[in-house]
């Protein structure tokens, strides 16, 4: 009985815990419930400990309903009822005097293995595999000696193909137990007071499936759209009421004693302008000298590395031309204002 209890009270905690769905709406009564119409055989696990010759005297008919309540995509409740059906044999202890031998109520415990372990998408899956405990009532109605009223387990495993998203097939093979009250028997998990079976019917669900939320925003989420939001139009203000950067005006640092000569360039050109020109002409020919190009601090690396070599060529081009030997020439995008340096 221990063993029974601590089964239950682990089952609560689960549903507990999971009483909630953060992905899913909240749903109305009727939504993600069901109703199960199911037939079936069954049979005791041992014939010979109860009175019986062989397994099929055993074999009885049976016919149950089933309400079912899905409280998340993963766990549900239920509540079964059963009846297993005399199969005239007048062999064995629990064959009753009565076309019944026995009726059940079961409140269960479900867990849907597909929405447990790969999550729910929104739509049932075409099939569900829904391992499900039972605890409830059994009354047996013997022959030739007093009814009995028991407790009684049953674990079963719901096998569903969705036809449509309305209607299920359901195969539900289980193992069942009575537990004796004689007052001399512990009540236990007893084999002798067993049975097996196999119930095939059809579900049909009620109300809507669970529908996924859409992504809940939070003031941070707000607070954090906004300050980018503010951020960019500033952005576009300043590049709106900026003017283009234009250099005309050739500065010249011209340094006599290293034989340095310094050109610019307009913003974002690598053409030589005509005050660009008359600086190189002074550098004498014949001479050997070293170009280095560079680029204003603005705007990507990749674009000022080859803006910054582009000006270092106009300028080595220029000089070849007029019997200047060009050593080097090469680009250096981290430099100040667009300047081209030529060294002796």
């Amino acid at each position: 009985m221990k063993k029974v209890l601590i089964m239950m009270i682990a089952i609560v905690a689960m549903f507990a815990m999971s009483a909630t769905a953060q992905t899913v709406k909240p749903s109305k009564f009727l939504d993600n419930t069901a109703v199960t119409v199911k037939g079936g055989v069954s049979g005791l696990v041992h014939p010979g400990c109860n009175g019986y010759e062989n397994l099929g005297h055993t074999f009885q008919a049976e016919a149950g309903l089933g309400l079912e309540k899905w409280i998340t995509p993963a766990w549900g409740v239920g509540l079964e009822g059963e009846t297993g059906f005399t199969n005239g044999s007048k062999f064995g202890n629990f064959q009753s005097k009565n076309w019944v031998n026995y009726v059940s109520v079961m409140a269960q415990a479900k867990t849907n293995l597909g929405n447990l372990i790969l999550g729910y998408k929104g739509d049932p899956r075409t099939w569900e595999f829904i391992p499900t405990v039972g605890f409830g009532w059994i009354h047996g109605f013997n022959y030739g000696t007093p009814d009995e009223n028991n407790f009684g387990t049953k674990f079963n495993v719901d096998v569903k193909y969705n036809v449509t998203e309305r209607i299920a097939l359901v195969a539900s093979p289980y193992l069942a137990y009575r537990f004796d009250n004689n007052a001399e028997i512990q009540p236990k998990f007893d084999s002798r007071n067993a049975w097996y079976g196999l119930d095939l019917g059809f579900s049909v669900r009620l109300g809507d499936n669970f529908k996924i939320c859409p992504y809940q925003y939070t003031q941070r989420d707000v607070d954090l759209l906004n300050e980018k939001i503010n951020y960019l139009r500033g952005e576009n203000d300043d590049l709106r009421n900026r003017k283009p950067e234009v250099v005309e005006k050739v500065v010249e640092k011209t340094v006599t004693e290293l034989g340095q000569y310094t050109v610019t360039f307009a913003q974002g050109s690598a053409e030589l302008t005509p005050a660009a020109k008359a600086i190189l002409d002074k550098v004498p020919a014949g001479k050997t000298v070293t170009v280095i190009g560079t680029t204003s601090p603005e705007g990507s690396t990749k674009i000022n590395s080859k803006l910054s070599e582009a000006r270092a060529a106009a300028v080595a081009d220029y000089l070849k031309n007029r019997g200047v030997h060009v050593a080097s020439a090469t680009g250096n995008e981290n430099g100040r204002l667009g300047v081209v340096t030529v060294e002796e």
